[in-house]
């Protein structure tokens, strides 16, 4: 059982990891196109 729970906590530490740098991407593309939109 206690495997069970880690891996299941391994797996949303991944998930939540790949989902901050996904975000991160999006917030850096969209400070980029304002940037370009001003110049």
């Amino acid at each position: 059982m206690d495997e069970w729970l880690m891996d299941k906590a391994t797996l949303l530490g991944f998930q939540f990891q790949n989902w901050m740098v996904v975000t991160f991407a999006l917030i850096l593309v969209a400070s980029l196109i304002n940037i370009s939109e001003r110049r």
